[in-house]
């Protein structure tokens, strides 16, 4: 007898629920490109932005120094922690190439002013934006 593989999709969101062989269909709009998509276990990814932050909110002990990295395991929260992690978002999802599009652009335009100063103050000019008196 062959065995039997059974597919389960957890989805996150505005509309949380567990996704079930065609019940229904979860779409979701993108964003940055304002295309909506449907939710399927193999279908384009999407993606959440969050900020990552250590946290000490849940913690017993907050002076003690970390684990040791060498015998810490991430699967396994100690009791005794000293810090913890805690995960914000926005909620806003966006397709992952979408997000990736958008963050070259964001880094392009980031070298593109910096490299814009970095010439202004390389050969001494003063447009009146950097602040700067070379007199």
């Amino acid at each position: 007898m062959a065995p039997v593989h059974v597919m389960v999709l957890w989805c996150v969101g505005p509309r949380r629920w567990r996704a079930r062989g065609g019940e229904r269909r979860q779409m979701e709009m993108c964003i940055l490109c304002h295309e909506a998509q449907e939710i399927l276990p193999d279908g384009t990814a999407m993606v959440l932005a969050a900020f990552v932050q250590r946290s000490t909110v849940m913690s017993k002990n907050r002076k003690r120094p970390p684990h040791n990295p060498e015998s810490y395991d991430p699967l396994f929260m100690h009791p005794d922690l000293s810090f913890g992690t805690h995960t914000g978002s926005c909620g806003h999802i966006m397709h992952s190439h979408c997000w990736q599009r958008s963050l070259n652009i964001n880094d392009a335009n980031r070298e593109e002013k910096y490299n814009s100063v970095y010439e202004a103050v390389l050969h001494g000019a003063d447009d009146g934006m950097s602040g700067l008196d070379y007199g």
